[in-house]
């Protein structure tokens, strides 16, 4: 055992070993001007001899800022470009795999004492929500150093198909920079030089001020969840919302799930107020808790407006969130489909899961809310599916961790509900009525389905 135990991390300095032998061998005594005249003597396997540099160098902390630049004055910008991208990937796709599967708790404390203070929350404690949206803003924020982002992003459980292709997109601007500042660097005295040295200043400029747009710890998390609200807020992204007394609001979450139980639930609401419109605007949860308290407000009374001008009184919402929120901050009479889709199930879905045995989660907005609570086991019963309930239920019901975004506000607090939760599943595949909730089970790999699934499961194309 005790063997066994030193084998991975004997391997991976072996590798860090070996590429500092090539260095040393190679490269060590070179000027640049020497090392470009090392690889163009290869010829016409110039660009294979530099990516491989680009691969293994960085393993021993030479800086791959210094690299790149040589590359433009090798094989010109666009060359350049592409050579370097292809070697920056190998090499972060390299020093991943090493430090997810090579290395331990030592090399975690080690890269976190040299990661700016601010960023160690966002990187140290990921948890693979975000992953791609993570990877590629630290990608964009020299603030964070290379070499810390490609290993400590193997530390943590950030999928590797999401970790490359987010480290390609966020290395572009800076690849394309410094190759275009080593492609004019013939003539320093030239207009093109110092237009590269600009543009050099300006990446910089610009990563720094979306640095310091970030707040420490979660809000990095919190930047993609932000523009979708601003897109969704905005007169271009803004979502639909019919002229009539009464709307189905089905919540952007739940559209995820595709049309067909969407409109299923629609023809069955529609049997309670034939004039129904629809609806698919965002209820601005999100922007609650992560935007400033005045873009709240103007978003809130932009929902308003709307509302009020398509004469709108009575909302019938599916999302728990969704209910919460519109119950909290409009005038319309906010109603829970579920009591609807009991009252009026469809003869045709009778027993469409006989026998089927779930885990029922209640979401906790409506843990109060004891009419949903009712409808939402009589659906299931009428269905033919057979429920298990948890241990905590209806208004001592455990929260998945995503309630009010703690998963950005308060990434611990929220890991720590997720896994009380998880520790009370019996081993049944779960069901909800909350899609943010079924997201969660299915993102820590336990069977979830939301219940209009039962009911109208969607196609593969669909998903």
């Amino acid at each position: 055992m005790l063997m066994k135990r030193y084998v991975k991390p004997a391997v991976a300095l072996l590798l860090i070993a070996s590429c500092a032998a090539l260095y040393w061998a190679l490269f060590r005594d070179m000027t640049a001007e020497q090392l470009r005249a090392y690889i163009q003597s290869f010829g016409s396997l110039a660009p294979l001899v530099y990516i491989l540099a680009f691969t293994l160098l960085p393993v021993v902390f030479v800086p791959a800022q210094l690299l790149a630049p040589l590359s433009g004055l090798l094989f010109g910008l666009w060359g350049g470009c592409c050579y370097t991208l292809i070697g920056a990937l190998l090499n972060s796709g390299l020093m991943f795999l090493i430090s997810r599967y090579l290395m331990g708790d030592s090399l975690g404390a080690w890269l976190e004492r040299r990661c700016p203070q601010k960023w160690r929350p966002a990187l140290f404690s990921a948890d693979g929500s975000n992953g791609f949206s993570l990877i590629l803003l630290l990608r964009l924020i020299p603030a964070v150093p290379y070499n810390v982002i490609n290993l400590g992003a193997g530390l943590t459980k950030i999928p590797f198909r999401q970790y490359l292709p987010a480290s390609a997109l966020g290395m572009i601007p800076g690849v394309f920079v410094y190759v275009n500042l080593g492609d004019k660097a013939a003539d320093f005295s030239s207009p093109a030089f110092i237009l590269a040295v600009l543009l050099l200043a300006a990446l910089t400029a610009a990563s720094l001020a979306l640095a310091r747009a970030l707040r420490p710890g979660g809000s990095l998390r919190s930047l993609p969840i932000l523009l979708k609200q601003r897109r969704l807020f905005s007169p271009v992204g803004a979502a639909s919302m019919s002229r009539a007394e009464s709307l189905f609001w089905p919540g952007c979450t739940l559209m995820t799930l595709g049309p067909q139980p969407l409109e299923g639930l629609y023809g069955v609401l529609k049997q309670e107020e034939p004039d129904m419109g629809y609806c698919t605007w965002c209820c601005g949860k999100p922007s609650l808790h992560l935007a400033p308290e005045k873009v709240f407000n103007a978003r809130i009374a932009l929902l308003r407006q709307a509302l009020a001008a398509n004469s709108v009184k009575r909302i019938y919402a599916a999302c728990p969130n969704c209910i919460e929120m519109l119950r909290s901050y409009t005038q319309a009479e906010v109603l829970s489909v579920w009591p609807v889709l009991a009252r009026h199930y469809p003869a045709d879905k009778l027993d469409v899961a006989a026998g089927a045995l779930y885990a029922l989660h209640d979401p906790c907005p409506l843990r109060h809310d004891s009419e949903t609570q009712e409808a939402v086991r009589e659906i299931a019963a009428k269905a033919g599916a057979r429920i298990s309930e948890l241990p905590h239920n209806r208004t001592q019901t455990i929260c998945c961790g995503n309630h009010e975004m703690l998963m950005q506000t308060d990434p611990a607090k929220g890991r720590e509900l997720r896994n009380k939760r998880l520790a009370e599943l019996p081993g049944l595949p779960v069901i909800s009525y909350c899609q943010g909730c079924v997201s969660m089970f299915r993102s820590n790999h336990k069977p979830a389905l939301h219940l209009l699934e039962l009911l109208w499961p969607p196609s593969k194309l669909e998903w």
